[in-house]
C-alpha cells in the first residue's frame, strides 16, 4: 500500500511538471494606415531598448490589476524581450521608411546612421479580456553628435478582446505599432 502511494504521487508530480510552455514573439506592426513622407531621412538606428528588470525575464508579466502582476512560467518569450522589440520596432520603421537604412545597435563608427532612437519602457504586459499596455519615454538623437532632436513619453493601452494569450501578444505588437507612429510623426 506505501509503494502504491509513493509511485501514485510520483506520477501525480512528474504530470504537473510535464507542462509544456508556449511561446510566444512578437512581429512587425500593420502600418498599412501609415503614410510616410521622409525622403530626408536615409538611415535610422534603433538603440538597445531599456527594459525594468521585472520584463527582463523571459517569462510574460501579465497584469491582474493596477498593482499586481504575475510572471507566467507556462507563457514564455521565445526569445529575450528586449531583442524582440527591437526587432518589431526595426522591422515596422525599415516597412514605414523604405528607402532609409534602419538597423539596430551596435553599429560601426562608419554605419553610424543619421539618427538613432533610445526607448525606455517601464511597462509591458497585459491581460486576456482586460488591457494591454505600453509605457515609457523615448529619445530621437542625431546619429554623430547624440544631440537630442526630440524625446517622446508613450503611454498607450488597448483592449485585449480574446481570451487567449496569443490574443495579448497581437495586441501588445499593435502597442509597439503605436510607438512607431508616434516616432515617424517626431522625425524631422
Amino acid at each position: 500500500m506505501g509503494r502504491a502511494l509513493i509511485l501514485l504521487c510520483c506520477l501525480a508530480l512528474a504530470a504537473c511538471s510535464s507542462v509544456k510552455p508556449s511561446y510566444y514573439t512578437l512581429g512587425a506592426p500593420n502600418l498599412s494606415s501609415v503614410e510616410s513622407e521622409h525622403p530626408a531621412i536615409t538611415s535610422l538606428g534603433v538603440a538597445r531598448i531599456r527594459l525594468p528588470s521585472l520584463l527582463d525575464r523571459q517569462g510574460m508579466v501579465l497584469r491582474k490589476d493596477k498593482f499586481s502582476v504575475e510572471v507566467s512560467e507556462q507563457a514564455q518569450w521565445a526569445g529575450v524581450l528586449r531583442d524582440e522589440v527591437n526587432e518589431s520596432l526595426v522591422s515596422g520603421l525599415q516597412a514605414a521608411l523604405p528607402s532609409a537604412r534602419v538597423q539596430v545597435a551596435p553599429w560601426e563608427l562608419e554605419q553610424t546612421p543619421q539618427y538613432y532612437l533610445a526607448v525606455s519602457i517601464l511597462e509591458f504586459d497585459g491581460a486576456p479580456q482586460a488591457d494591454a499596455r505600453l509605457r515609457g519615454s523615448w529619445q530621437l538623437l542625431q546619429g554623430r553628435s547624440n544631440q537630442l532632436i526630440k524625446a517622446g513619453t508613450m503611454n498607450f493601452q488597448r483592449p485585449v478582446a480574446g481570451a487567449t494569450l496569443r490574443d495579448v501578444v497581437l495586441v501588445q505588437n499593435e502597442l509597439i505599432g503605436d510607438l512607431i507612429r508616434q516616432v515617424l510623426a517626431a522625425l524631422p
